[in-house]
């Protein structure tokens, strides 16, 4: 399964909403502050990086695109 599907997956089942990897994220309301925290822990533990309270913002979390271009660079 790729990275874009397992995140998008995990915050479906979170939220109850059926997302894609471009479907708007904190724009839309789909996350909410707990489901945020939920999501960092998530890809922490998943993908081994550590994201800062600066990393959590509309353009880095816009999308479950985004959230993958993130951790690619955290990765890097």
């Amino acid at each position: 399964m790729s990275q874009a599907r397992e995140i998008a997956d995990y915050i479906s089942l979170q939220t109850g909403n059926s997302i894609g990897p471009e479907t708007p994220l904190l724009d839309s309301g789909i996350l909410d502050s707990i489901a945020i925290v939920e999501l960092l822990i998530f890809i922490e533990e998943s993908y081994s990086v550590k994201i800062v309270a600066d990393d959590v913002n509309s353009f880095e979390f816009g999308n479950v695109l985004s959230i993958c271009r993130l951790i690619a660079r955290k990765n890097r």
